[in-house]
């Protein structure tokens, strides 16, 4: 097949999968073509010995408003609109190429890719997850009111706080309206877990199937070094990734048996850092955050730490768990999200039910105390891994989806009333 690659993914285990698909379908003689902003990550397990990488800038300054919309006019707009623009523009060149299939991959500002509105070729995407910031309860919801619904209706203050919060609510409808459309016009959404699809139902309204991924066991491997005294976990350094509850649970491991907590990220909110790193201090966990390391530094954490403890809020799926293993380390997860498909309790980790900080510390406590039982699930994790996340398996589930997008919709499903729609924002 001729295959248009299509991502704005920042670096992270997003665009490893984007990296191990393409891998995989180059060595089966697929032929690949890339586009991308210049927003995406393209150093990172960069994709241009697979084919040529088509970098579009986004454009600095889109479209004028209408002078009616300029009170609209705020940062994430006009993110929304940038990207519309690109969309357009990579989507006229991907329309005149002789490409198949067009294999669409996340956005790292909208999550769900607006190309699919311009296209008219067969094309699908492999979504990690809806924008969750919208469809999903957060700290700081943003559908909630500010506030002024306590001031009273004859006072200034009542109206001028109802015209920020009219505009800081279109531009949040704009965009669901957007990904909703958007999402409506693939022939075919892929999530990576049961829970994903289950997401992308709640957000949407729309049917996916799952695609799961595979982990590069000649990357992630186990070692003979001996095992040191730190748990892992790997992601981004924000709230939704959980070091909180982490941290908490090593503070009701007794002192003597306390390990260190070594945290590797890509990317963090540098005044979240601050917050956990001082959790930590008042804890007294030792906490040690290493960001942007190499693959080979990545591996070596793993295959030295007593285990992985993986707690994040809802993950979609979380490669991290099952490198982990593949690795050697047995994985301490929380039961929820993807998590639930990854970690099979007393297979190849131990499943927490609860995101208590107790219950947590005591499946730490159990795997420390008992180094037999730490042995026997290393050793299952590495076989559990190869049996039923190899990655062979794992491109042969996202070739036969886009053969079969390929096959059965050769035309595309794009109504030319949206593209205009699309552009006139």
């Amino acid at each position: 097949m001729r295959i248009a690659v299509w991502h704005n993914l920042p670096s992270g285990g997003g665009k490893r999968a984007l990296y191990d698909h393409v891998k995989g379908l180059k060595d089966r003689a697929h032929s690949i073509e890339v586009y991308c902003p210049d927003s995406a990550e393209v150093n990172y397990l960069g994709l241009r010995p697979f084919g040529h990488v088509h970098r579009f800038p986004l454009p600095a300054q889109g479209p004028r408003y209408a002078w009616c919309n300029r009170f609209f006019a705020t940062d994430s707009l006009r993110c929304l609109r940038q990207m519309l623009w690109h969309c357009q523009e990579a989507a006229e060149v991907i329309n005149g190429s002789d490409c198949d299939v067009v294999f669409v991959n996340s956005c790292r500002f909208l999550y769900m890719s607006l190309l699919s509105l311009f296209l008219r070729k067969p094309c699908l995407i492999y979504l990690g997850e809806p924008y969750r910031h919208y469809h999903e309860a957060m700290p700081d919801n943003p559908w909630l009111l500010g506030g002024f619904h306590r001031i009273s209706v004859f006072r200034t203050a009542f109206w001028r706080e109802f015209l920020r919060d009219a505009r800081r609510t279109f531009r949040k409808r704009l965009q669901m309206t957007y990904e909703i459309e958007s999402a409506r016009h693939y022939n075919r959404i892929l999530v990576n877990s049961s829970y994903s699809r289950e997401s992308v139902l709640r957000a949407y309204g729309l049917d996916s199937q799952v695609c799961y991924l595979g982990i590069d066991a000649n990357r992630f491997h186990p070692s003979r070094a001996d095992k040191k005294d730190y748990v892992i976990s790997v992601g981004t350094l924000t709230y939704l990734k959980g070091p909180d509850r982490i941290i908490a649970a090593l503070a009701r491991v007794p002192s003597h048996m306390r390990p260190a907590l070594h945290w590797v990220c890509n990317d963090e909110d540098a005044s979240y850092r601050r917050r956990i790193e001082e959790q930590a201090r008042k804890a007294d966990v030792r906490l040690e955050v290493f960001v942007l390391i190499s693959d080979e530094e990545l591996v070596r954490q793993l295959q030295e730490a007593v285990a992985m403890v993986y707690a994040p809020r809802l993950e979609p799926f979380g490669l991290a768990p099952l490198e982990a293993n593949a690795c050697g380390t047995p994985t301490i997860g929380v039961a929820e999200g993807g998590v639930r498909e990854t970690i099979e309790d007393g297979v190849n980790g131990i499943l927490v039910r609860d995101a208590l900080p107790d219950s947590i510390a005591q499946a730490i406590r159990v795997l420390i105390e008992n180094p037999s039982l730490r042995k026997r699930l290393s050793c299952q994790a590495v076989e559990h891994v190869q049996a039923r996340w190899n990655m062979g398996s794992g491109i042969d589930r996202i070739e036969t989806h886009l053969a079969q997008v390929a096959q059965e919709c050769p035309d595309g499903s794009l109504r030319p009333e949206h593209r205009l729609c699309a552009t006139g924002l």
